[in-house]
């Protein structure tokens, strides 16, 4: 059975008669739709993406801390750059130190953030959906500018 054959077998059973199995049908058919997603059109593209999300199911929400504690990595990094290249407070760093450790809190935040999508239950189709509304509010802000 193909991933296309099980997802319309999923969703045809949570269609049917059968009210006690629908949820668990639905369920699979979502589950199966993102997987697919995923295979297709990684969002993030992330090598063993499917171990960090082990990981996400291992420790559940105690991760939501870490992916808090990530982000405030990636703006101090971000604000020394900031300060290196716009001449503010001395930095004990190089701009190349600076640019290595904001490639390396980056990735830090971009697995956090696959790990706390997949907590949440967050697809793809609605984050893209989303952004697609953001940016195109944008540039006709953008528009408006010129």
């Amino acid at each position: 059975m193909t991933l296309d054959e099980a997802i319309k077998h999923c969703t045809e059973k949570a269609c049917g008669d059968c009210s006690e199995c629908a949820e668990e049908h639905q369920q699979l058919a979502d589950w199966l739709r993102m997987l697919k997603y995923l295979k297709e059109n990684s969002v993030m593209p992330i090598y063993r993406k499917q171990d960090w999300l082990q990981i996400a199911d291992y420790h559940g929400e105690k991760q939501i801390p870490l992916v808090i504690e990530e982000m405030a990595e990636l703006t101090q990094a971000l604000t020394k750059y900031i300060r290196i290249t716009q001449g503010g407070q001395p930095v004990r760093k190089t701009i190349g130190e600076v640019r290595e450790n904001i490639k390396e809190e980056l990735s830090d935040v971009i697995v956090m953030l696959i790990q706390l999508q997949h907590l949440f239950y967050i697809d793809e189709v609605a984050i893209n959906q989303i952004a697609v509304e953001k940016l195109d509010r944008t540039m006709k802000l953008m528009e408006g500018n010129k």
